[in-house]
């Protein structure tokens, strides 16, 4: 009898931790795919021959911002995961 119930308690933990596995690569992938498209945006914009210096300064600036918002905006990073997660 209680080798089946560690045996299901084994089963419950593995199944957990490959629920919390897919949370934590959900978070990953919403983090890195924003950071990107925004540095993409960014570099797109860097390589125009036609840019002034005000510009590049600006554009920099604004990365700086994106990232340090992105560092406290957790919550609604974690909240756009769900629809990353693999079931």
């Amino acid at each position: 009898m209680q080798n089946k119930l560690w045996t299901r308690d084994c089963r419950l933990i593995h199944g957990l931790i490959k629920q919390m596995e897919q949370l934590e690569t959900a978070v990953v992938i919403v983090i890195w795919h924003t950071i990107l498209e925004r540095f993409n945006s960014a570099s797109l914009s860097l390589q125009k021959v036609e840019i002034d210096l005000l510009s590049v300064v600006k554009l920099y600036d604004s990365l700086i911002t994106f990232l340090l918002q992105m560092r406290d905006g957790f919550d609604e990073t974690e909240s756009r995961r769900e629809g990353y997660v693999l079931r």
